[in-house]
């Protein structure tokens, strides 16, 4: 049983999403995880 504190939602089907979404959940551009990723591998 899983229960995040947030959620993070990224990708191109997900920006087309019209649904109404939890304050808890947010929408992310794909690029953003890109970036992170980058991140961890810099150290």
């Amino acid at each position: 049983m899983m229960s995040p504190k947030h959620l993070y939602i990224g990708g191109g089907e997900a920006t087309r999403s019209k649904i109404q979404l939890p304050t808890n959940v947010k929408i992310i551009p794909s690029i953003t995880g890109l970036l992170g990723g980058i991140a961890l591998w810099r150290d």
